[in-house]
């Protein structure tokens, strides 16, 4: 059975999801590491709330050669208030570079594993899954990054993908020597300044898997699962009666996306620049009302 690390990346205001998503990863898969990244001012409160499950990183430490004052200040559409956007994406991609993991599993914080997937086939290809988003801005970043157009007709955005270490780091190598060296984000920024479009212009997932059927056919294969992405109300979390109602129905994994004007979601969002003991006071009472209401069902 294959071995990987397992990468996720969130804010404080993602806790109660991502505590869901953490329990649920580590019965699954008990990973030898399980890594998530958040800003430097919610390292200490997730890490206190996640004990046992995953180590909690400064996302600043992934973000080697990486200039993000500058992108910032980029003329890209609707920034900077998007940027946030962009670097969970930028962050998912650092990971994978720098790990000394020949395969990393990057799964999205909001995410719910229902069973133990596997991620090679029988000859040792990479699965590709399949989804029914399909946003064509994306792919003309692609052809803008590898000087090709996407092969895909469908999408991968399927809230994870699993990656070949070895095959990220050459995909950003290729952005950097087809567009005169330094980070591979700058190569992207220059597009996103210029794109016909106007949101939503990158995705890491597209992109890895556009670049393995383009550069790397013979090491992937493409699957379909059983998962639905749906929106969760909940305050604090996700019931147990509902993980297990999605079990049921022979779901393979299920997405669970907290509406931004989720009382409990506004609430940690403005403790975000609070001091660190009232961030580790609304991590602790997440955690209450998770045990009182919010517990995964048995594997």
């Amino acid at each position: 059975m294959e071995t990987f690390e397992i990468f996720s990346a969130a804010r404080l205001r993602d806790f109660p999801l991502l505590l869901a998503s953490a329990r649920q990863v580590h019965a699954v898969w008990h990973p030898p590491r399980f890594v998530v990244a958040v800003p430097s001012q919610d390292q200490g409160a997730v890490q206190a709330g996640l004990a046992g499950l995953a180590t909690v990183v400064d996302e600043n430490s992934l973000l080697q050669g990486f200039d993000r004052k500058a992108f910032q200040r980029r003329p890209i559409p609707h920034f900077p208030q998007s940027f946030g956007w962009y670097l969970q994406q930028f962050l998912k991609m650092e990971f994978c570079c720098q790990s000394r993991s020949p395969y990393c599993l990057v799964w999205d914080a909001d995410t719910v594993p229902l069973k133990s997937l596997r991620f090679l086939d029988g000859q040792g290809r990479i699965h590709l899954t399949q989804a029914a988003e399909f946003h064509q801005p994306y792919f003309r970043t692609i052809e803008g990054l590898f000087g090709r157009p996407a092969p895909a007709r469908t999408s991968f955005i399927s809230q994870h993908m699993f990656v070949r270490t070895d095959s990220m780091r050459s995909l950003c190598a290729l952005v950097r020597e087809r567009h005169g060296g330094g980070h591979w984000t700058d190569a992207l920024g220059d597009i996103l300044e210029s794109h016909p479009d106007r949101a939503n212009l990158f995705s890491e997932y597209e992109t890895y898997a556009n670049y393995m059927l383009m550069f790397e056919p013979g090491d992937v294969a493409v699957r379909t699962l059983a998962w639905e992405r749906s929106e969760s109300r909940r305050t604090w979390g996700i019931p147990g009666e509902q993980i297990e109602d999605a079990r049921r129905r022979g779901l393979d994994f299920a997405a669970y996306e907290s509406p931004n004007a989720l009382p409990s979601r506004i609430f940690l969002k403005s403790l975000e620049k609070a001091p660190s003991i009232l961030k580790r006071l609304a991590v602790t009472f997440v955690l209450r009302q998770s045990a009182d209401g919010g517990r995964m069902g048995a594997v």
